[in-house]
């Protein structure tokens, strides 16, 4: 059976660093990497072929660390280059979190994805949720709205009324999202879903205890994501330059 030694975790900013967050609280003896390219953020408005060559340079320097099991905590990336990046790295476990994110759903529900343009344009969750009646809305603003830090209002406002929102489930198809989940719930009557808990649940299974050493980089400027952490976390975390992670 794979055991996870180390678990590298990509995403394109603070949406990854949710999910970093939520295993570094729940697993404290598992190791970790996260990256957050948020030099190259937001990747939703991207093209497929922009997002996969920024992802295969992702891969390589995580394969060049010495790091062979990385968990894409990015929809976007899953949804337009996962297969890519696998046949790419063919000797790395690489994981996408579209099907773990749809695990949640019933058969025959009816289900609101808000997502990026990318990962609406990809078809992908709708792929997975065959059995059921969907309805797409991409938010192309959303990701820079909660990496600049915007107040609830304006992200408010941003959500205009919608029928994506008034589904029996809602799927926020994008690890930013869960940072304004009690936004959603002022707009939305469904039952909210994202992709924290059967990530937990999934790496529950596979990881190997360690040491608890874990290490946040960006290709960003450190200091500005030590901020942001700050103000949504309320949390001192160390970050460092990516170019520094070999």
């Amino acid at each position: 059976m794979l055991q996870i030694k180390t678990l590298g975790i990509y995403d394109s900013g603070l949406g990854g660093f949710s999910i970093y967050h939520e295993l570094k609280t729940t697993f404290p003896d598992l190791d970790m990497v996260l990256f957050a390219d948020q030099l190259n953020a937001p990747y939703g408005n991207k093209s497929k072929e922009e997002i996969q060559t920024i992802a295969f340079e992702a891969m390589f320097r995580f394969q060049q660390a010495g790091i062979d099991s990385v968990l894409i905590a990015c929809n976007t990336v899953s949804a337009v280059a996962l297969d890519f990046l696998r046949e790419s790295f063919p000797d790395m476990n690489l994981w996408g979190i579209i099907d773990i994110t749809v695990s949640q759903v019933p058969i025959g529900a009816s289900v609101g994805i808000v997502a990026t343009q990318a990962t609406v344009d990809s078809g992908a969750y709708q792929k997975v949720l065959q059995s059921s009646f969907t309805i797409q809305k991409a938010l192309v603003d959303l990701v820079g709205l909660i990496e600049n830090l915007e107040d609830i209002d304006t992200i408010k406002q941003y959500l205009v009324n919608d029928d994506v929102y008034n589904q029996d489930y809602l799927i926020l198809g994008c690890t930013h999202y869960p940072l304004v989940s009690d936004v959603f719930e002022t707009v939305s009557r469904a039952i909210i879903l994202d992709s924290r808990l059967p990530i937990r649940q999934f790496v529950e299974k596979l990881y190997l205890p360690g040491e608890g050493k874990t290490s946040v980089f960006t290709s960003g400027e450190p200091a500005h994501l030590m901020n942001q952490i700050k103000s949504l976390f309320n949390y001192d975390e160390e970050v460092l330059e990516w170019n520094s992670l070999f």
